[in-house]
């Protein structure tokens, strides 16, 4: 049993196809001038797929002479839209230079070196600070380390930081220019994002300290109708009311719009809702939502600029920070 629970080698495929260890490699690394006979490929790669063979990138990096993988360590977060594009764009960006974005999710039960080392990669992108002492392993093996926070304590050179306070703080400061003074602020109830509420609630609450407003009015929810009934009808009833909400995302945006019209209220006349993410049903919502954007491609072309610049020994431009996001007006407001 346990021969079958061992990682599959290259040998474990020669013995399959019943050619050398040397002709597999050939054939999966499609060498040149290694004239490979058709019918002997065709049983080396028919060999692979019988015992689900996966080539070592340890054993690839060393026959370039480097890495060309760039591995992108993903916390337990929800692969939202926002998040989902940035990815997207990053394994464009980083293709232009001839490199590739591998994804892989954290988890508890393992330790960040295991996540790395089997990967060979020639730099590493996390979502958090990174242990020193892990910084150090990775650069001692000719690993790069950014990272893309967000928040930075220990500012390094190497990171960039996804602005969730600024995002908070824009909502407010939108809402109270439209004459808004007693302001709520929708959490999403996911343990999940939770960091992320957080630092949109700090910003939030900064910018309504700021600009001399009531204290927010922070209330959690679900994304669910009944939940943003409820909770409507408690901010109205508070004294005095509240008449404009920050919601943590569009979803829950959209999701206190449909409370208000089962309430039979509506936006922004009763209740100013703005959201966060400019999703496509953003503009499709009634009425159509204003929602602060993050700009996928510029946070994207940044931590690429980062990678590929300290790759190479060279320190990228300054970070984009609060420029990666901006307001879309649109009815609700």
């Amino acid at each position: 049993m346990s021969q079958h629970l061992r990682r599959v080698t290259a040998l474990d495929v020669a013995k399959e196809a019943g050619v050398s260890k040397t002709t597999v490699s050939y054939v999966l690394n499609e060498t040149p001038h290694q004239k490979i006979p058709e019918e002997t490929r065709d049983r080396v790669l028919a060999a692979v797929r019988r015992l689900n063979y996966t080539p070592n990138s340890v054993a690839r990096a060393l026959r370039l002479g480097h890495s060309d993988t760039v591995l992108l360590l993903m916390p337990d977060w929800p692969l939202g839209p926002v998040l989902a594009g940035i990815i997207d764009a990053l394994t464009t960006a980083l293709e232009r230079h001839g490199l590739f974005l591998m994804m892989r999710r954290e988890s508890a039960g393992k330790s960040l070196a295991s996540l790395w080392q089997d990967a060979a990669p020639a730099a590493v992108v996390a979502f958090h600070d990174v242990d020193d002492r892990d910084v150090e392993l990775m650069r001692e093996a000719g690993v790069h380390v950014a990272t893309a926070l967000l928040t930075s304590e220990r500012p390094s050179g190497q990171e960039f930081v996804l602005p969730q306070e600024s995002i908070g703080a824009l909502q407010v400061q939108h809402l109270a220019s439209k004459g808004h003074t007693r302001i709520a602020y929708a959490a999403l109830r996911d343990v999940r994002v939770q960091t992320f509420v957080d630092l949109r609630v700090r910003g939030a609450e900064r910018a309504a300290f700021e600009l001399g407003l009531a204290k927010l009015e922070v209330s959690s929810m679900d994304i669910e109708v009944e939940a943003a009934v409820e909770t409507i009808e408690r901010w109205k009833g508070l004294d005095p009311a509240v008449t404009a909400v920050a919601a943590y995302n569009d979803e829950l945006a959209v999701a206190i719009l449909a409370g208000l019209r089962a309430s039979d209220l509506s936006a922004p006349r009763d209740l100013a809702v703005v959201g966060v993410d400019d999703e496509p049903l953003a503009r499709f919502a009634f009425p159509p939502l204003t929602s602060v954007k993050q700009d996928e491609r510029l946070i994207a072309g940044y931590l690429a600029q980062l990678i590929v610049s300290g790759m190479s020994g060279e320190t990228a431009a300054a970070p984009v920070g609060p420029d990666s996001i901006s307001l879309v007006v649109r009815d609700s407001t």
